[in-house]
Parts: C-alpha cells; sequence; structure tokens
C-alpha cells in the first residue's frame, strides 16, 4: 500500500490512484491527512517556530502498519524539519508525536532510535575509510547501544542484502554511484531498527 500526503496540497497518490488538485504556494507546512486513531505512528497538531518565523503549523496525519507515506512539498515547506522532529533533532513547540501509543514528542534521538525509529539523510556521509559492512554495522552497533558485536554484524548482512548491495568486508564505498549510497544510507537505518525495534522480525 502507498500513500502519499502532500505539503502543499499538488499531488495525491492512495492505493495507487492518483489525485491532483490545486496547490497554494505556500512556504510552510501546513496540512492534515485523515484520522490518526489507530496509527502506529501518529502526529497530532505539530507546530515548530524559529523565532518569529513558523516552519510548521499544525501538521497532523498518522501512518498504518505496512503503509508507506510520503510528504510532498517545494523546497522551505517544512518537510525536514517535520523529519527532525519524529527523530527527536528538533523539539516542537506544539502538538504530539506518538510512536505504538507512547509519546515521543521532545525526546532525545538515541531514545527514539532503541524504539525503532530509523532516518536516513537527503545528503549521505559515508565513512569513507569503512567498507559498506563497517558502515552499516557501526549504525547497527551504537544504535541498540553498544551491547553486542555479533548482532551489529548480522543486522547489517541483513539490512545490506535487503537493499542489494554488497556484503563482502572488502566492498568500498568508493565504489557506490549516487543511487548507491542512498542504498547504504537506507541499510544502516534498517541495521538499527532490525536491532532495535525490529530485532524480533516485525
Amino acid at each position: 500500500v502507498s500513500v502519499l500526503g502532500q505539503l502543499d496540497g499538488s499531488t495525491k497518490h492512495e492505493g495507487g490512484r492518483r489525485r491532483t488538485r490545486e496547490a497554494d504556494d505556500v512556504p510552510r507546512a501546513d496540512a492534515t491527512r485523515g484520522s490518526t486513531d489507530g496509527a502506529m505512528l501518529s502526529v497530532e497538531g505539530l507546530t515548530k517556530r524559529f523565532g518569529g518565523f513558523t516552519a510548521v503549523t499544525n501538521v497532523s496525519f498518522g501512518v498504518e502498519k505496512g503503509e508507506i507515506l510520503g510528504l510532498i512539498g517545494p523546497n522551505g515547506s517544512g518537510k525536514s524539519t517535520i523529519f527532525n522532529m519524529l527523530s527527536g533533532t528538533l523539539d516542537p513547540n506544539a502538538g504530539s508525536i506518538r510512536y505504538e501509543g507512547q509519546e515521543i514528542a521532545g525526546e532525545r534521538p538515541h531514545r527514539i532510535i532503541n524504539l525503532g525509529i530509523g532516518r536516513t539523510f537527503q545528503i549521505p556521509r559515508p565513512f569513507r575509510r569503512l567498507s559498506i559492512l563497517e558502515n552499516a554495522v557501526l549504525a547497527g552497533y551504537y544504535g541498540q547501544g553498544r551491547h553486542s558485536r555479533a548482532k551489529a554484524f548480522a543486522s547489517a548482512e541483513r539490512a545490506l542484502g535487503l537493499v542489494g548491495l554488497p556484503t563482502e568486508p572488502t566492498a568500498t564505498v568508493d565504489g557506490l554511484g549516487a543511487a548507491g549510497l542512498k542504498k547504504l544510507e537506507l541499510a544502516k537505518a534498517l541495521a538499527t531498527w532490525w536491532i532495535t525495534g525490529g530485532v524480533n522480525g516485525r
């Protein structure tokens, strides 16, 4: 199931069907998407201000288990700010973020990671002196609190296999193009998730 919501109201995909409507060219996120009751991830009334500038205003949405949700909008519309609040990098000024019923708004990033929420970044910055495998292992190892190197390696190999990257210890980051670096970012997030919230196969 693929559901893409938008910050500027331009395009929406629901269950493979595409709907379009006129977009208001606004420089901030201000959107509501359906009911959040029973959602795995529930966001209600999320607001973020930087001094006198409001970057995100009263944004609400829910993500069901197994659902894919995308935030679409022009540069400066607040997409990255929303993800930074979901991951704990920024604290919201108002609103609620609940993951599996637990309030996580304002929690520190490492605590959110340990709950099973990972994130990727728009610009990949891998450790170029480490192999592809070592990059993913490092994410898994620190994501689960440095408890088990064996689990970190197992999680990294599983994640790399899923995104289609090599698991050989000699495979280097230098051989990856732009798409490969994005895959590595995803593998790092998955390695963190599997070793914490997803380690039991969820």
